[in-house]
C-alpha cells in the first residue's frame, strides 16, 4: 500500500472546539480566525458579552470617531480600535470583559450595555 504523505497537512487549520474556559477568570483574552464561540464552554457570568457584527462595528466606530474633533481621547480610541482590530481577526462575534472597555469604547462601537448580549452566547 502506497504510504501517506505526510508533509502535507489534512487540514488548513486546527480545529478548536470544547475548550474549558468556565473557571478562567479571562483578561485581555480573544479567540481569532473564526473560532465558533458556541463551540466552548465560556464563562457564564455578568463580567463578559458578546459583541455581533464585530468586524462591521469595528468599521463603524472608526468612522464615527474621525468625524469628531481631534482629541486624545478620540486619537486613544481610534488606537485602540486598531488594536482590536487585530485581536478579533477574522471574528464574526467577539468576547469581552466588561472591565476591559471604557464607556466611550462602548459607545463608539454601538454597544448599549443595557441590551448588549448576556449571557455570553
Amino acid at each position: 500500500a502506497p504510504r501517506p504523505d505526510r508533509t502535507k497537512p489534512r487540514r488548513t487549520r486546527n480545529a478548536f472546539t470544547g475548550n474549558d474556559f468556565r473557571a478562567c477568570d479571562l483578561r485581555y483574552f480573544a479567540l481569532q480566525d473564526g473560532v465558533d464561540l458556541d463551540a466552548q464552554l465560556l464563562p457564564d457570568d455578568d463580567r463578559y458579552f458578546t459583541i455581533d457584527r464585530y468586524p462591521q462595528r469595528l468599521v463603524e466606530a472608526r468612522a464615527r470617531l474621525l468625524g469628531m474633533a481631534a482629541s486624545r481621547e478620540r486619537d486613544g480610541m481610534l488606537r485602540y480600535i486598531e488594536i482590536m482590530a487585530r485581536a478579533g481577526v477574522n471574528q464574526d462575534r467577539f468576547w469581552a470583559r466588561w472591565d476591559e472597555w471604557t464607556p466611550f469604547a462602548l459607545e463608539a462601537m454601538g454597544i448599549d450595555p443595557a441590551t448588549a448580549a448576556y449571557p455570553p452566547r
